[in-house]
């Protein structure tokens, strides 16, 4: 006995403990979650730090959560800056608990009836004691609180309900859900929950808007003023500023003849916030004034601030809103002089209290509306839910014993279906045996029709729809097989890529090129005998799986199939008769001599398809003919390229431009490197065409931009002169997903201004594609950005088409620079390039300058920009900018010493 005592005791005390820590934590959750009202705007918010104690009233009576709900209001009081009116959240608490503990209405009924005739009425009274008056301010206010304290009460309400908190907490058992309390909950929350969410997103569009607006009219304002202002000379603004009565009348007349719309105040103002001039007559602003004391300032933009009064103990009213305003500044950049265009709060405010009262109030209407339908509901369907519960109360015993049932009539047609249900169900359990009959015989014509559809399953995964052939899955397989058979025979594996196969399906179309690829499909499929295999891999790939018994069988059988291939296929389609020519490069791997595994001996196949497809079409290539060091050499450029990016192996050089006829740097071009560990410093030409074969061209193209980007940002911000830098571009760059989207990327991680960004393509862009490439090309000038033609002279394009692009330099090839002095014909064509590029307004640079004389000429001829060994070769960044200080210098002297030269001779002259 006195161990179950004990035990007794030990329970209680632990669900004390828990009682006080969850009565702790919901004190604490009320009080955290005042410092998070959901502001809507001007003033109007709602809070929702009552709802925790409506669950302490809920859990542990009316005065734990009376006491609870002062202490919190004391601390809010003190912390915060609360207004008068959340001591009318405290008497919410102690009226709904009183009144639900003697009468035990629903709460939701009970607050409402405080908000009706305790809550607002008080409101209302507190508001004309301090005001004087009731108006909208007053009624906003009350309806604001009256449906922040319902909305709190329903949310506490349906925690209550649905979340079992005492449970979770280890208190006592969970409640089934009451469905009355349900459909009231959903009904309220139905109307409450949009229309809060629209009302609230409604507010924040609505402020947004008139900060837009507010802001657009000020900005005008004072930019208008500010412009006028400006053509003034500095002496003239600074007579202002010594209070010149005539400055300051022309001052006056400029701020009065430009258009201002009705409550806009306009001040100057020195810093030390001295009033020189304001457009108001009434005495408000005397010789100093600061706007920004004893207020919260808000940054709209750049020069464009709200302030509203500092918080100032309780607060009785939404005033300080009314009395806030817009100011706009524009400072005087030579003058201690500022313009502020002020605009006033109140009217804006006003209309939006009045925007929200109307909707608040159409918001309780619903509310109402949606109870009393709710209620209506809820009565409705318990009654016809009792009904059904008497008819169903031991159901089983009366269908044994036989008893006549007498099923209720429902009004709504769900529950109704409810009581249908159970009356066929007794019928139901006696056909079930037969139903269980059919169902066997179903699934037993389901079973044959699965392994028909498994069968046609793995014809579509081994086979090619297409060509019927076996596919890459079927090949793999088979290969595998093959190379572990306990019998090892001598293996050709032979990869066949078609030539021109691409070209012909973009031209003629896909549905020609089906035909074709059955076609060819179709003469490989006359070369299978049971000691060959083969199959499609994908696109215009084939593989043929040969028992060989030497090389020279290989190559016979190689050759036969070049021969098959090169055979004119003919497709007649539409009336039309299309005669096609196309070959095979075959690659040719060994087994045993050339791999044991499968997956390298495909990829010595493969490489030696490649090996082929270079060498010429009609062609086969074994991979022993290669040389195995261009093939591992190749292969190791392959592996460590791909990872050069991620090594930081990657470097970028600059060469410098310079303006003929300036003589100043404008600009540079970035100049990649591969630096590798392994082989030192890699060319461009050696390992751009392997980035563009192996796909990796864009990540580098786009590394390559925004480094560069980022690069003369950093110049810019040092001091350094303002120039261009350009990056050369690659066609498969233009191809890739969105370049222009690559481009804008670039200018905004490094803030580069898009006017000092160059990009250099070749004239081959525009014999491929023109039109795509014109277009983007058009739509990065379209941004501000340079495009210049490198290489120019030497792609073959039309001089005609020159004018159609969208370009603005021509940067004429360095083969045509090289002694331009000596050598007529270069002259000649670089005069003809400097003119046709004038004539269309375009600039024109050179490369490749090497000598004083090169230059000499150029200048001669008019050329806009050099670029060359005779400025300097491509340098690193440290390297470029102490080239450019050293330029910067160079340039500070010559001036020196002509200035002294000129000096020296207006001194012989007079």
């Amino acid at each position: 006995m006195e161990r179950k005592i004990t035990t007794t005791g030990t329970v209680a005390s632990e669900k004390s403990h828990k009682n006080i820590i969850l009565l702790l934590a919901l004190a604490v959750i009320s009080f955290l979650s005042r410092f998070y009202d959901l502001p809507f705007s001007y003033g109007i918010n709602f809070a929702f730090g009552n709802v925790s104690i409506f669950l302490i009233l809920r859990y542990y009576g009316v005065t734990k959560a009376f006491i609870v709900a002062a202490i919190v209001n004391l601390l809010e009081w003190y912390f915060l800056n609360p207004n008068f009116y959340i001591l009318f959240f405290t008497l919410e608490i102690l009226f709904v608990g009183i009144l639900y503990k003697k009468t035990k209405y629903n709460v939701l009924f009970i607050d409402a009836l405080y908000w009706i005739f305790v809550g607002s009425p008080a409101i209302a009274i507190v508001f004309y004691l301090h005001r004087g008056t009731i108006g909208n301010e007053c009624y906003l206010i009350m309806v604001n609180k009256s449906i922040n304290g319902f909305l709190n009460m329903l949310i506490a309400d349906m925690i209550m309900s649905y979340i079992p908190i005492q449970k979770i907490a280890g208190l006592k058992k969970s409640k089934f859900a009451d469905l009355n309390k349900m459909l009231i909950h959903l009904t309220i929350a139905s109307v409450f929950g949009p229309f809060l969410l629209y009302t609230l997103l409604d507010g924040w569009l609505s402020q947004e808007r008139m900060n837009a607006e507010v802001c657009s009219m000020l900005e005008r304002t004072g930019s208008s003023i500010m412009s006028e202002a400006s053509e003034w000379e500095i002496k003239e603004l600074r007579k202002v500023r010594l209070k010149s009565p005539l400055q300051l009348s022309k001052f006056s007349s400029i701020i009065e003849k430009n258009p201002i719309e009705e409550g806009i105040e306009i001040l100057l103002v020195d810093k030390s916030h001295n009033v020189y001039i304001t457009n108001t007559d009434d005495g408000q602003y005397k010789e100093v004034y600061n706007w920004q004391d004893n207020g919260e300032i808000t940054k709209i933009d750049d020069n464009t601030f709200q302030w509203l009064p500092a918080h100032k103990g309780l607060s009785f009213d939404l005033s300080r809103w009314s009395q806030g305003f817009y100011i706009n500044t524009k400072t005087f950049d030579n003058v201690d002089l500022v313009i502020l265009v002020k605009k006033p709060l109140r009217n804006h405010i006003e209309n939006a209290w009045e925007n929200y009262l109307n909707k608040l109030l159409v918001l309780l209407g619903f509310s109402v509306a949606s109870i009393s339908v709710a209620i209506a509901m809820s009565s409705f369907l318990s009654r016809d839910l009792s009904k059904l519960t008497i008819s169903t109360t031991g159901l089983p015993e009366k269908l044994k014993r036989q008893e006549s049932i007498e099923w209720p009539n429902i009004s709504f047609s769900q529950v109704n279906s409810l009581v249908e249900n159970f009356k066929v169900m007794s019928e139901n359990l006696v056909n079930l045996f037969s139903e269980t009959r059919i169902m066997n015989n179903q699934l037993l014509l389901q079973t044959r029709e699965l392994e028909k559809s498994r069968e046609q399953m793995r014809r579509l995964a081994y086979y090619d729809t297409l060509t019927e052939l076996p596919n890459r899955l079927c090949f793999t397989e088979y290969l595998e097989n093959l190379l572990n058979s306990p019998e090892k025979k001598k293996l050709a594996v032979m990869f066949i890529d078609l030539n021109r196969f691409k070209r012909i399906n973009d031209t003629l179309g896909h549905e020609i090129g089906d035909i074709l690829i059955k076609e060819i499909g179709k003469r490989l499929s006359y070369f299978l005998k049971e000691d060959s295999f083969v199959a499609r891999l994908g696109g215009d790939e084939f593989v043929v799986v040969l028992e060989y018994r030497d090389i020279e069988m290989v190559s016979k059988a190689a050759a036969s199939i070049n021969k098959m291939l090169s055979d004119t296929v003919v497709i007649r389609q539409d009336g039309k008769v299309h005669e096609l020519h196309v070959a095979g490069s075959i690659g040719i791997s060994l087994y045993p001599d050339d791999a044991f595994e499968k997956s390298t001996l495909l990829k010595k196949a493969d490489i030696a398809m490649y090996a082929a497809k270079e060498t010429g079409e009609n062609t086969y290539k074994f991979y022993s003919e290669l040389t195995e060091l261009d093939t591992v050499e190749k292969l190791f450029l392959e592996q460590n390229l791909c990872k050069a990016l991620e090594r930081d192996e990657i470097i970028i050089n600059y060469q410098p431009k310079m303006d003929v006829k300036t003589g100043e740097i404008s600009g540079a071009e970035a100049l990649i490197r591969w630096n590798s560990p392994q082989h030192g410093l890699i060319s461009p030409a050696e390992f751009i065409p392997l980035a563009e074969e192996i796909g990796i061209i864009n990540q580098i193209g786009e590394w390559v931009l925004i480094e560069a980007c980022k690069q003369n940002k950093m110049w810019q911000d040092k001091g350094y002169p303002k120039m261009r830098i350009s990056v050369n571009l690659s066609l498969r760059q233009l191809k890739g997903n969105n370049f222009v989207k690559t481009v804008e990327r670039a200018l905004e991680i490094s803030g580069l201004e898009s006017k000092y960004l160059e990009l250099e393509i070749t004239e081959g862009f525009f014999m491929k594609n023109s039109e795509y490439v014109i277009e983007i090309l058009t739509e990065l000038k379209n941004m501000g950005i340079c495009i210049s033609i490198d290489d120019f002279g030497t792609g073959y394009s039309s001089l005609g088409r020159i004018k159609e692009l969208p370009v603005n330099i021509l940067k004429i090839d360095r083969s045509f620079v090289t002694n331009i002095c000596c050598e007529e014909s270069n002259k000649a064509i670089v005069v003809a390039i400097i003119e046709l590029a004038h004539s269309l307004g375009l600039r024109v640079l050179a490369e490749g300058v090497e000598t004083i004389e090169d230059l000499n000429v150029l200048r001669e001829l008019h050329c806009d920009e050099i670029q060359g060994y005779y400025l300097s070769k491509s340098l690193p960044a440290e390297e470029f900018e102490k080239f450019i200080l050293g330029f910067m210098a160079e340039q500070i002297e010559r001036s020196k010493q002509i200035k002294g030269m000129e000096v020296a001779y207006h001194e012989k002259k007079y």
